[in-house]
């Protein structure tokens, strides 16, 4: 068969072309020194008889510029047979090169098959330096390369598996010892490295594919796993070897220890671990297990394998234990309270309860009009820096710090759902459109996920998912490595979400007929139904995952949680018990838990609200006051549970409660109104730290 050079006559000027752009150094307008190495580019060349190709001369001097106008010479130093390979100038660096002969020595037009397999040895000379052989294989045309079968089980970090790889031509004979030496390559070397031998190497958990190149033939994958964690635990040295909990004052910080191996007993590296708090405002920790006290409160550390760094390719998080922070001191809060239509947010200073300056809505132009948006939602970010304000207009961002707002987002319209443990997303939902949106607001970038009627939704520790109740389903979004949405049928309607700080339980409020459903956040399976009297309608868990709370219009479901840190699913277990709202009536709106879970706020449609004792496991119904008070809206504790703040229809006002008494002991008068200065009730009250 003969093969036209003509068909390379697109390829060649652009190889051309890259050949006198690439390469490191000066350029060869002066300075440079005489021809001290040479190489071949491709390194590796395998040919069917008849196919051609370019091969290129790379010079460099002893400094190691590339010398783009060498004079260089090409030879065939040896071949066997005769006729295997020939070569044809194309211009000062390149050569042609045919696998047989070419019709002519310069300008050649084809190529001609010599006969069947064999080798030649190609060198290219600058100067007195010539470069190593290039050992081009010629052979019959590849149907297939196939590899040797991947271990059965998973590989330990720094464990190894030989693959080795076969070619076969279209008659399925074996042609390997013709065509010369494979290209291994792996799509993960952070989980499997693999050598230029085939030998693969463990690296940290993960999955992998492995791959065989040869002749431009590539194999089918065969996938590699780095075993997973058995377990993953961390502990502080102090104040006592093997702590789960610390005490720290403000700025103070705790070294923790992490040890962790996997399912084959051998150690997985630090660096494949991830660590998060679940109140940064409190406590943050570092990359390395630093963890430092920022404010009196509590917080939840957890350490994960979790892709990118850890299970790459399985994509199942592993977590470990929790070790629990509690930060002392006084603490200094901030309150911002808002209506649906009102024009301001207003400040309150928690060191003198005294309402500050309010700041101004900003109005958005829609066909030409300043228009005031109506605010439907909040979110605070977990350290308390902004407050993100879902409307008809937009999502708005709340600077707390210096009570401004800086970014409005008008393209995405809607209920604002969730932040991210690290505040850098943004779960919103738009029904009218049937999305929702996970927003960057640092890189104005979001992610659009089809999801009717969302009306909750929760980040997993790691920011790997986002678990969103909408109607009778459970839709499990991610934007990392093209996770694919999984859709999980309810057998209810379902209400609300949590997710424990540990992380390994997703719990939905509804989902059951009725009760509480819960899924493995590792693989997202359904794993438990906790059931209950009434269909729950609000739910929440303590900061240490020890407990989880949910609420129906009659009772509190008050669950003990147990769970395990080693094994995809986890075992769960639960205790639930249930107590009784003592107000008939009752329909809830919104809960808060203290962050010391010693107190689980409920407010709702009548003008009180319900204080439970976590370790009483009684009520308190806080009459609101004012005679026109109808009903308690939203509300938020401070870090030390000193005072709870919450707004109220009718008075519309906010009301400070103390915790310790059950009593409110100071009404503000925040004096929200509309553009046309009418009373706005304080929907929307947001607590921070500073």
């Amino acid at each position: 068969m003969r093969t036209a050079f003509l068909r390379t006559s697109v390829l060649l000027p652009f190889v051309l072309f890259l050949a006198a752009c690439g390469g490191g150094g000066r350029s060869s307008s002066g300075g440079l020194g005489p021809p001290a190495r040479v190489e071949i580019q491709p390194a590796t060349l395998s040919l069917e008889a008849g196919q051609f190709t370019t091969l290129t001369a790379a010079v460099f001097d002893a400094n190691n510029n590339r010398l783009f106008n060498a004079t260089v010479h090409w030879q065939i130093a040896s071949q066997n047979p005769a006729n295997t390979l020939s070569l044809a100038n194309v211009d000062t660096l390149n050569v042609a090169v045919c696998a047989g002969t070419w019709n002519a020595a310069t300008n050649p037009t084809l190529c001609t098959p010599a006969g069947g397999a064999g080798t030649a040895d190609v060198t290219v000379t600058a100067g007195s330096v010539t470069s190593t052989a290039l050992t081009v294989n010629v052979h019959s045309r590849i149907a297939n390369v196939i590899l040797s079968a991947a271990p059965g089980a998973c590989i330990s970090r720094a464990a190894t598996h030989q693959f080795t790889a076969q070619a076969f031509d279209s008659n399925a004979t074996d042609i390997t010892a013709s065509v010369g030496s494979f290209v291994w390559a792996s799509t993960n070397t952070t989980v499997a490295s693999i050598a230029t031998t085939g030998l693969v190497t463990g690296v940290r958990p993960g999955r992998a594919n492995i791959f065989a190149t040869v002749g431009g033939v590539n194999s089918l994958p065969r996938a590699v796993t780095t075993c997973p964690p058995a377990y993953i635990r961390i502990v502080s040295n102090t104040p006592a070897a093997g702590s789960s909990t610390i005490t720290l004052a403000a700025a103070a910080t705790n070294q923790l220890t992490l040890s962790s191996q996997d399912t084959n007993g051998v150690t997985i590296p630090a660096s494949a671990i991830t660590y998060q708090s679940s109140q940064p405002s409190v406590a943050t920790v570092s990359a390395t297990g630093l963890v430092t006290a920022v404010s009196p409160g509590r917080a939840a550390i957890v350490a994960s394998c979790t892709p990118p760094s850890c299970n790459n390719g399985v994509n199942e998080p592993i977590y470990s234990n929790t070790v629990n922070v509690t930060v002392t001191g006084t603490l200094s809060s901030r309150v911002f309270v808002t209506g649906p239509n009102a024009t301001t947010v207003v400040p309150i200073d928690t060191t003198n309860n005294v309402v500050g300056t309010a700041t101004n809505v900003p109005t958005i132009s829609v066909n030409g009009t300043a228009t005031l948006p109506t605010i439907n939602s909040f979110a605070v970010s977990p350290d308390g820096g902004r407050i993100a304000f879902g409307s008809n207009l937009g999502v708005l961002f709340f600077d707390t710090g210096n009570n401004t707002f800086p970014t409005l987002y008008t393209a995405i319209k809607g209920t604002v759902l969730a932040f991210n443990p690290a505040g850098t997303r943004l779960a919103v939902s738009d029904p009218s459109l049937g999305r929702v949106y996970l927003l960057n607001e640092a890189a104005s970038g979001t992610a659009t996920f089809d999801v009717p009627n969302a009306s909750a939704a929760v980040f997993s520790p790691d920011g790997l998912k986002v678990f969103v109740v909408s109607g009778a389903s459970l839709y499990v979004l991610s934007e990392f490595g093209g996770l694919p949405t999984q859709i999980i049928p309810l057998a209810a309607a379902a209400n609300g979400v949590t997710l424990i700080p540990q992380g390994s339980g997703v719990y939905v409020a509804g989902g059951a007929n009725p009760g509480i459903e819960v899924f493995a956040s590792c693989n997202n399976s359904d794993i438990d139904t906790i059931p209950t009297a009434g269909q729950p309608r609000l739910i929440t868990s303590s900061f240490d995952s020890s407990r989880l709370y949910a609420v129906d219009a009659n009772n509190v479901y008050d669950i003990a949680i147990g769970w395990t840190f080693s094994s995809c699913p986890p075992d769960l277990t639960r205790f639930p018990s249930t107590q009784a709202i003592s107000v008939a009536g009752f329909t809830p709106r919104q809960i808060a838990l203290s962050m010391d879970g010693t107190r689980l706020f409920i407010t709702g449609n009548q003008a009180n609200v319900q204080m439970y004792n976590t370790a009483t496991k009684t009520f308190i119904s806080v009459p609101l006051l004012g005679a026109g008070a109808t009903a308690s809206t939203t509300g938020g504790v401070t870090n030390d549970t000193a005072n709870y703040y919450v707004g109220v229809a009718g008075t519309n006002d906010v009301q400070r409660i103390n915790p310790a008494t059950g009593l409110v002991v100071q009404q503000l008068n925040v004096n929200l109104r509309t553009s046309a200065n009418v009373a706005v009730s304080p929907e929307f009250v947001a607590v921070r730290p500073r």
